[in-house]
């Protein structure tokens, strides 16, 4: 009875799923997200807890963006991030701006993870309420 009651509610999730799928090319400047930057709690309460949309991240420029299930985890911290930052240079001739990681964790966490993972030279964001990463 209860898997009936939810089946319409899986449905429309995996519906929504769906329509959110980013694609290569795709132009993502009117997706209605909000990502915190990689931040200390310090850095968030002297900005406001400020956010940055899609226009922001995006307008103007070419951006590489990649997202990891999350931070402190083996395959993204041993295969995902290295394998961005090996490429940076090849990004970068090929007319990418910017390099920018997005994760489900917090900006806080994100931010202790890039600094273990040395992350210069890119931007991490967190986006606990999925809205890139679901």
């Amino acid at each position: 009875m209860l898997a009936r009651a939810l089946a319409p509610t899986r449905i429309r999730a995996c519906a929504a799923a769906a329509r959110r799928r980013i694609a290569t090319g795709m132009d993502l400047k009117g997706l209605p997200i909000a990502l915190s930057p990689a931040r200390t709690w310090d850095e968030g309460e002297a900005a406001e807890f400020s956010t940055v949309s899609a226009a922001e991240l995006f307008g103007g420029r070419k951006v590489a963006l990649f997202a990891v299930p999350g931070a402190f985890t083996g395959v993204c911290e041993n295969s995902h991030v290295p394998s961005f930052a090996k490429l940076a240079a090849d990004f970068k001739l090929k007319g990418v701006d910017e390099i920018a990681c997005v994760s489900v964790n917090d900006p806080y966490t994100m931010k202790a993870w890039a600094n273990l993972m040395d992350a210069a030279g890119g931007s991490v964001f967190g986006g606990a309420a999925a809205a890139v990463t679901t």
